[in-house]
């Protein structure tokens, strides 16, 4: 039963990752309707390099998280402008944006294994909460993240709650005339919306670095089990997603714990075929 309850533990640390993740996308799908399938791999490089700094000067989580923040929230600026979210406004707007950020994706996976060819972690080998022989090790780190997942869900549901912003948010359509009645561009709001789901990412990419082994193909995985928990959360529900992150993280361990490792990376994928086809059936 103790074997049973740290497998569980386990899977509810990495869980938390998959919840910071879920939550940073949703944040985009929820207000906008629209998916961006960039997150997983810019997951994947602020994790690489916040272990390339990791190994040169030390782990240092909150200024490693607050940088991959800052950082990635300055790229969504740069990359996604007013101008571009008035263009996705009209016409397939939907294909665009699955069209360009798929492209982007793709084209940073291949920059970033030219840069890290070599799977990378800055998980500790010490200073293990449960260290004896006969229990699963489970690190500060991992302790770490999911006390990170849960402040975060709850600083972004404040958020939503009681900003102006917020409250926009989640009574966002695309382009609805309502928000520029009550002084709020939509264009503007989504490039807000966008930088602080691209934020979330990169504290999300952060903990991954220092509590998983990381590869650079491993971007289009966490994009799906993201886009997973963000559908499953329904709209804009930072943490109702992040709850069921870890429901989901200890799904995972133990399904490898009973039927083997190589059955959990099946989970993610299918419930979300689960989660689109019941959807499709409500539509008819």
């Amino acid at each position: 039963m103790l074997a049973q309850f740290q497998v569980v533990l386990q899977g509810v640390a990495n869980g938390s990752l998959y919840g910071v993740l879920a939550v940073g996308l949703q944040l985009i799908l929820g207000s906008t309707g629209k998916v961006h399938l960039g997150m997983g791999q810019l997951a994947v490089v602020t994790a690489l390099a916040s272990v390339e700094l990791s190994q040169r000067y030390g782990l240092y989580l909150l200024p490693y998280a607050l940088g991959g923040a800052l950082f990635l929230g300055l790229i969504s600026v740069l990359a996604h402008p007013p101008a571009f979210w008035k263009l996705l406004s009209h016409g397939h707007a939907e294909r665009s944006i699955l069209l360009i950020t798929l492209g982007g994706a793709m084209s940073l996976e291949g920059l970033t294994q030219w840069i890290w060819p070599l799977p990378l972690t800055a998980l500790p080998v010490s200073g293990e909460i449960f260290s004896q022989a006969e229990f699963i090790p489970f690190s500060k780190t991992k302790a770490m993240a999911f006390l990170a997942s849960l402040g975060i869900s709850a600083f972004l549901w404040g958020i939503l709650r009681w900003s102006r912003r917020g409250k926009a948010l989640r009574a966002w359509n695309m382009g609805a005339e309502d928000l520029r009645l009550v002084g709020i561009d939509p264009t503007g709001l989504g490039q807000w919306v966008t930088s602080m789901g691209l934020a979330t990412v990169g504290v999300g990419g952060v903990l991954l670095g220092a509590t998983q082994v990381v590869t650079v193909q491993d971007g289009l995985g966490w994009t799906i089990k993201a886009l997973c928990l963000a559908v499953l959360g329904r709209g804009l529900s930072p943490l109702r997603t992040t709850g069921l992150g870890w429901a989901m993280g200890g799904g995972e361990a133990l399904v490898s714990y009973w039927l083997g490792s190589q059955w959990h990376p099946l989970l993610a994928p299918g419930l979300l075929f689960l989660v689109l086809a019941s959807r499709n059936r409500r539509l008819e």
